[in-house]
């Protein structure tokens, strides 16, 4: 008898769901499945997802069928949309293609097995509020920000993201507005527009898992996070996920700023990497603004580039576990200016507390092309910056590449690492491996300076059980130096004196190089005068000499 009622409740919720459009039948036998499912691309479920959202209930499950259905669609409750896989079920278009939450609504959402694609956004859905690092929006601001191509999440949200695809959606605005802070040229305000998370912009609890974020562009004067912005006070974890080959472009021909290609994380915000990649992403900065302009402020020549993959504003956390850092790229081109580019993996900017473990950073690029290095200072470094309170273990920094190219006049580079001490712990690196890396300046018209090509520490540091080896660091000009291939100590931009820890720690076979008209000093280390404490460790086979200033 039982199992007649059983079959008969099943014939009964069968024939309900067929009078009823929009809403399939559950399946009672899996295990948190509600009976009140609603559907979308199929016989007698609704045609939009929009529609479904707006007729479910806070709590129910929207299963969404093959095909490709209509962006543009504003999630204001918590339901879980369920696709069949990120290669059948295609949400595309609109800007954003999703908008999670609102100023008065702030749902809990999952979205699965699906993608969201071809968002081309260029207003700010965000508004009075600007995107990431702007605490204020000058005049017209709004009217030139564009924030989330792919997915607009709004504070108090929390988002899960699973099993799905967030490809080739665009934050670029429309237009532009005179600056509020800074010059051009005759005096007059430079141009501003904001491009910001050109695949999500995420200002609440964010979680992707085994997610990918790709092929996503933002550009503007100013552009931050290609990939993903997390906004002040939002929080983003990706777990066994893929951030590649987005971009961000500070565009000619009058680019000031970008960061963040793959990734920025404003102040406030946290980031938690777990057996992820953030991987082949890019930063690039172009403009044909001469010298001493932009003018901000009083300081000459404001103008940079930062990470390709992660930028990390002052304030922000990050740990980073199990995952890559490889291939991403940073490119300044400002023939008439004085910018500098930084940090094509990584940059801990300011008061961040920075973990990194069992990781690998390798392959990144920078490329800096600039009238000259005068006013900003070396480019660099290469790879990865800390500048506060940084543990990095088990992490191998191999292959990354800075160039520093200065026709006329000065060019200027550092290491592949950079440790500027600001904070209030010494940083320390263990068990973990430089090698391979190159940094080159060259000046057929001016000065080259190199100023370390393994590390270059500004700032007390302890290396224990570390290998720093085959780095090189090469300078071509009319003067010049180049300096510390294995590690450069001392002081480049201000700050406490360099006490530097070597503990169990090898620096071997590093080189420097250059024409007649450079000096070669300290091919292993180079320090100025601080202290330099070996503790079993070994500087040997370095070339041309061991150490300079010990």
């Amino acid at each position: 008898m039982s199992n007649l009622v059983r079959i008969l409740s099943l014939v009964l919720l069968t024939s309900v769901a067929a009078l009823l459009p929009g809403t399939a039948a559950a399946d009672l036998s899996a295990p948190g499945v509600k009976m009140n499912t609603l559907c979308v691309g199929g016989r007698h479920c609704y045609a939009t997802i929009q529609a479904a959202v707006n007729a479910a209930e806070a709590g129910e499950t929207i299963r969404i069928g093959p095909g490709r259905f209509a962006g543009g669609v504003t999630i204001d409750r918590s339901v879980d949309l369920i696709g069949v896989g990120p290669s059948a079920t295609r949400i595309s278009g609109g800007g954003p293609v999703l908008t999670i939450g609102s100023a008065a609504a702030t749902p809990t959402v999952t979205l699965s097995d699906l993608t969201v694609t071809d968002g081309d956004t260029s207003s700010d859905p965000q508004a009075p509020r600007c995107g990431p690092d702007l605490t204020t929006c000058g005049p017209g601001y709004t009217g030139v920000t564009a924030l989330g191509g792919g997915i607009e999440a709004f504070a108090g949200t929390n988002v899960t993201i699973r099993n799905s695809v967030i490809t080739r959606n665009r934050a670029v605005p429309h237009g532009s507005v005179p600056s509020a802070v800074a010059m051009c040229p005759g005096d007059v305000p430079c141009r501003a527009s904001f491009g910001d998370g050109a695949g999500i912009d995420d200002w609440g609890a964010m979680t992707l898992i085994r997610t990918a974020v790709s092929d996503n562009h933002a550009a503007a004067s100013q552009s931050d996070g290609g990939g993903i912005v997390v906004e002040s006070g939002g929080s983003l974890s990706l777990q066994r996920s893929v951030v590649s080959r987005n971009s961000a472009s500070a565009a000619p021909p009058t680019g000031r700023f970008v960061a963040g290609g793959g990734i920025f994380v404003d102040g406030g915000g946290s980031l938690t990497v777990e057996g992820s990649s953030i991987d082949a992403n890019t930063s690039s900065l172009a403009n044909s603004i001469p010298t001493p302009y932009p003018d901000q402020a009083g300081a000459t020549d404001q103008e940079n580039a930062g990470p390709g993959g992660v930028f990390l504003s002052d304030g922000s956390t990050a740990t980073i576990r199990n995952s890559t850092l490889d291939r991403n790229a940073v490119g300044v081109n400002t023939p008439l200016g004085q910018a500098f580019g930084a940090d094509a993996a990584l940059c801990a900017c300011g008061d961040v507390p920075l973990t990194i473990a069992n990781s690998r950073i390798d392959g990144n690029t920078l490329t800096v092309n600039v009238l000259s290095s005068d006013a900003n200072g070396p480019s660099g470094p290469g790879a990865l910056e800390a500048d506060a309170n940084a543990t990095i273990t088990h992490t191998r920094v191999a292959g990354n590449t800075t160039t520093v190219t200065a026709p006329t006049g000065d060019a200027a580079a550092i290491g592949a690492v950079g440790f500027f001490f600001g904070g209030t712990v010494t940083p320390t690196m263990t068990n973990s491996r430089i090698v391979d890396n190159s940094s080159s300046a060259n000046a057929p018209g001016g000065a080259a300076t190199v100023q370390g090509a393994g590390i270059s520490n500004n700032g007390p540091l302890v290396l224990t059980n570390d290998r720093i080896s085959a780095n090189a660091a090469s300078a071509d000009g009319q003067s010049g130096l180049a300096q510390g291939g294995g590690i450069w100590n001392g002081l480049l931009f201000g700050g406490p004196t360099s006490p530097l820890t070597l503990q169990h720690t090898t620096i071997t076979r590093n080189t420097l190089a250059g024409n007649s008209a450079v000096t070669l000093q300290g091919a292993g280390i180079y320090t100025l005068g601080f202290p330099t404490t070996l503790n079993n460790s070994i500087v040997s086979f370095n070339n041309p000499d061991q150490c300079y200033g010990c």
